[in-house]
Parts: C-alpha cells; sequence; structure tokens
C-alpha cells in the first residue's frame, strides 16, 4: 500500500506532531508499505528521512501559502493509494487532491478550538482555522481520526459522523523514554548544582502552550523554593518566533536568568534532556494529546498539567500528578512547590504514572492506521 501523508512541517521540526509524523511514517514503512510526505523544508537536510520519501515545500512568504505552494506536486498523487492530512493547513491540500485524483482520504484532527482561536491567535490566522473548523463534515474526508476523545466529542458538536470516526491516540516510544540514570555531565554543562530540583516543559513556544503562566509560576516558585531550575525545552521556530521572544523578556523582567535555562535547541526527542526534570510541567490552555506528558510519565516523572484537551485522558489527577485550572500560575506554583517538597510522593506519582502511559504506544498507533488505510483502499 502506498500512503502520501501532507503536513506543514516535518522532523526534526519542533514538536510533537511532527515527531509523531516520523513514528507514524517509519512505522508504516517497517510493515511494508510506502510512504511519502509533503512537507516545508525547513530544518530538512535530507530528502529521505528512515527510508520515507520526502516531496519539499518551498517556505511560502506566509503560513497559509503552504496549499499553493504544495500543488507543484501534483503529479505524485497519482501513484499512491490513499491521501492521509493533517487540520489544519496542509487539510485544504489533502482536500484537493482527493477529489481531483478520486482518493480516499483521512484526515486527523489534532484539536478543535472554536472561538478561543481569536484569543490565542493573529485575526487572520483564527478567522482561517475557525472557519475551516466548521468545514470538517462538508470536506467528506473518507475518515476522521481525533487523536484523543476530547477532539472526537468537539467533532461530534460540529456533524462529522461517529461512524467515520475513530480515536487514535498518539503514542510513546517506551524502549526510548523510560527511567535511565541521570546524565551528570549534561547537568554541569547546563549548569545545574548537585543539590537543585529542576521542573521542566518541552515543547513548542505557541501561546496555547501555556508558557507565559509557568514563568509567572516560577517566579512564585523561585521565591518558595531556592534550590530550583525550570528547564525549557524549546526551540526558537517558525510560526511561534515572536512568542518566544516573549517568554525571553518576562524572564528578564522578573529577573528569572539565574532560575530559567532556555535550551534554544531540538532536543525534545532526546530523553536525556527530558531526564533531568524532576517534574514535567504541561500549562497548556489548550492540548491535542500532550505528548511530552506521556513520554514524562513513561519516564516516571510527576506531571502538573492544565485541565485542558487530552491532558486529563494523559494525567491522573493526585495518582500520576495534579491537574489544575488553565491559566492559573498561583495554582501551578502550588502543585510544582507540593512535589518539589514531597520527594516520595512525587517519585510515587510517577511510578503510577510509568505504569499508566503504557497504553500509549506506536505500535498500536501504527496498527490502528494501517487498518484504517486498508479499509478504505
Amino acid at each position: 500500500m502506498k500512503i502520501l501523508i501532507f503536513s506543514e512541517f516535518f522532523y526534526p521540526h519542533v514538536g510533537g506532531i511532527e515527531i509523531a509524523l516520523k513514528e507514524i511514517a517509519k512505522g508504516l514503512v517497517r510493515k511494508g508499505h510506502e510512504v511519502g510526505v509533503v512537507a516545508r523544508s525547513d530544518d530538512l537536510d535530507q530528502k529521505k528521512i528512515d527510508g520515507v520519501k520526502f516531496f519539499e515545500v518551498k517556505k511560502p512568504p506566509l503560513r497559509y501559502f503552504y496549499f499553493f505552494r504544495s500543488i507543484k506536486n501534483w503529479r505524485i498523487v497519482k501513484d499512491y493509494d490513499v491521501i492521509h492530512t493533517y487540520n489544519s493547513i496542509p487539510m485544504l491540500s489533502g482536500y484537493l487532491f482527493k477529489n481531483i485524483f478520486r482518493k480516499p482520504s483521512v484526515l486527523t484532527v489534532l484539536e478543535v478550538l472554536g472561538k478561543s482561536l481569536f484569543k490565542y491567535s493573529k485575526f487572520t490566522e483564527a478567522t482561517i482555522n475557525y472557519l475551516t473548523e466548521f468545514f470538517y463534515p462538508g470536506m467528506n474526508f473518507n475518515f476522521y481520526s481525533p487523536i484523543s476523545n476530547s477532539t472526537k466529542e468537539m467533532l461530534k458538536t460540529y456533524g462529522v459522523p461517529e461512524n467515520k470516526m475513530e480515536t487514535i491516540y498518539l503514542g510513546v516510544d517506551h524502549d526510548k523514554f523510560k527511567p535511565i540514570p541521570v546524565n551528570d555531565k549534561l547537568r554541569k554543562k547546563l549548569k545545574i548544582e548537585d543539590d537543585e530540583k529542576v521542573y521542566a516543559f518541552a515543547g513548542r513556544t505557541s501561546k496555547l502552550k501555556g508558557l507565559s503562566s509557568l514563568i509567572f509560576a516560577a517566579n512564585i516558585v523561585k521565591s518558595n523554593f531556592k534550590k530550583s531550575k525550570l528547564l525549557l525545552l524549546v526551540k526558537r521556530a517558525d510560526p511561534h518566533v515572536d512568542e518566544f521572544e516573549h517568554v525571553k523578556r518576562l524572564v528578564e523582567r522578573f529577573n528569572l536568568s539565574d532560575h530559567v535555562i532556555i535550551l534554544d535547541e531540538n532536543v525534545q526527542d532526546n530523553p536525556d534532556y527530558l531526564n533531568l526534570a524532576d517534574i514535567l510541567v504541561s500549562p497548556s490552555l489548550s492540548e491535542g494529546f500532550g505528548l511530552s506528558a506521556a513520554e514524562a510519565s513513561s519516564m516516571g516523572k510527576p506531571v502538573v498539567a492544565t485541565k485542558v484537551g487530552s491532558l486529563p485522558e494523559i494525567v491522573e489527577d493526585k495518582r500520576s500528578g495534579f491537574l489544575v485550572n488553565p491559566d492559573s500560575p498561583t495554582e501551578l506554583a502550588e502543585k510544582i512547590l507540593y512535589l518539589l517538597n514531597n520527594e516520595k510522593e512525587a517519585q510515587k506519582m510517577g511510578r503510577n504514572g510509568q505504569k499508566y502511559t503504557k497504553k500509549f504506544d506506536w505500535e498500536n498507533t501504527v496498527k490502528q492506521y494501517e487498518n484504517v488505510f486498508k479499509s478504505l483502499v
């Protein structure tokens, strides 16, 4: 079977969905399928990744011009059996080609934001995304695969038939993200003292990730737990450069330069860095899946996360971590401080999370997608 994936970005671009695409594509190739990916060429220095064919979309002047630049790859579409696309930017490309070439198609929906888009995105971007959400049912993809039950419930309210949907969770590489010894050389490199505890964030710097709230919380944590550091595993990259710079300004404003480590490198897929954390914090204002929370739990780390989107599906409140209200720095700081001050309880929660996240597995994810593709071809 030949599967063609349309995505705005692809690994090694920083972000959970890019990691997910890599794992799904690799898994399908291992099962004997041919996989092609149409994506922006940012950060890529090779045309073939783990046996996956890459079809380049040159960086457009505006994000939404991805659609026009992707059209130049139209000749390859006829060679594939099924189209797999993602909301919202690559969705239009998938929609166009599925209709022109009469190909079966699958739309993976990461999250449905509704009017909240206008609070966290620029007006033009929010308007386009808001309108495309209403078009989900009318675009009549053969199958819809939300990545969490919370997203599935939102799609139902928009009118997507339940018999055309199945939740397909993202996975965790449990052989990679597992309890491992701390890399002492890495701690020294980052100037983390032996007696300091670390709470961390890993992901992109989108406004929806709630990093501003985390920096406000860090100001409280620093005042109440001197021997601690906040580690931000982020990267200054499109399309969230403005928010990255905003976070840096907040750190300076609160005089937190000696407390916050901003690691402007693409290390999200490297377990040694996540393993530096005693606690993983996911302060999102909206969340499609929360891959870093699942990976941290798999490593035995307690997680402090917000009660939004899929995060309550990943973090068991008071068992594998804590769930707090979004955009509540005081509540966020309170739970971080509780875990910093109660090491045994934190370790117990970490062990609970390690057991709970076993159900998130890339083999399961790939198998579900394979079954869906087979049913359509």
